[in-house]
């Protein structure tokens, strides 16, 4: 059970805040939490009960996909991901 338009994604290794500081630099906005604890410092609730780890939690980013979203509008955002995680890797 799971609202199909949030995608929340686990990159190992890096700091999901790291990453959405290189997003915005794109105009690209995600989380990394949930939206009832957007504001809050601490690891998501909602992550670590469905098992996920600490560091886990902290590398997971949550994109929300709205109405007015467009397939050029994901393209843009996976070639900006591949590119930034690709720049973490080497």
């Amino acid at each position: 059970k799971r609202v199909p338009n949030n995608l929340n994604i686990t990159l190992p290794g890096i700091e999901a805040e790291t990453l959405l500081l290189y997003l915005d630099r794109y105009g690209i906005m995600a989380s990394t939490g949930s939206a009832c604890t957007s504001r809050a410092i601490d690891t998501s609730h909602v992550l670590k009960a469905i098992g996920r780890s600490d560091a886990e939690a902290k590398g997971s980013v949550r994109f929300t996909i709205g109405n007015m979203t467009q397939r050029p509008d994901l393209q843009f955002v996976k070639e900006k991901c591949f590119e930034i995680i690709y720049n973490f890797l080497t």
